[in-house]
């Protein structure tokens, strides 16, 4: 699953990315048990809006390049 997402500074672009992000994590969620997701791509985020919406999804393994 890839992903490219808004890259713009301002609150309201960070509110974009973090539905944006949220929107992949529900997919990633609602596959099948047996598979594997794996997920990448640009997503222009910023350490604290991933933060904020790991807190709840411990089943979520990220890596920043």
């Amino acid at each position: 699953m890839t992903s490219h997402h808004e890259s713009g500074t301002e609150e309201l672009a960070s509110k974009e990315r973090i539905e944006q992000l949220k929107f992949c994590f529900k997919h990633m969620m609602d596959a099948p048990s047996h598979r594997i997701v794996l997920f990448g791509g640009d997503l222009n985020i910023r350490e604290k809006e991933v933060i904020i919406n790991l807190m709840i999804r411990k089943e979520i393994f990220v890596v920043f390049l």
